[in-house]
């Protein structure tokens, strides 16, 4: 008897040893996570996070026909430091201003 090869996958059945492909969001919410860092903060970075938070619950979800899981961490991760780090820039202008360290006053009075 001869050994007849295995017969092929299904159509549409991902290949044994192939890489998913990515979430088609992964790379968006990676470019706004990375954008905001050098163009306005918190308006991308809010939407990079939770872009970002619904692919990965989508890609858990596919059990493995989805990939980019890694990508979409690195998108939330960097997204909500930035969300940090502006939140803690908004605090200081807010606290220095009410301060009074950007007063235009030189310390002169003219008595009046």
């Amino acid at each position: 008897m001869s050994s007849m090869p295995p017969p092929p996958p299904a159509y549409g059945a991902p290949v044994p040893g192939a890489v998913p492909p990515n979430h088609p969001r992964a790379v968006l919410s990676l470019v706004l996570a990375i954008v905001s860092w050098f163009v306005c903060g918190l308006f991308l970075s809010i939407p990079a996070f939770f872009i970002a938070k619904g692919a990965e619950k989508e890609t858990l979800a596919s059990q493995g026909t989805i990939g980019g899981a890694g990508m979409l961490r690195a998108a939330k991760i960097i997204a909500l430091i930035q969300i940090i780090f502006s939140i803690i820039a908004i605090i200081v202008v807010i606290a220095l201003v009410a301060g009074g360290a950007f007063s235009s006053t030189t310390g002169t009075s003219t008595g009046y």
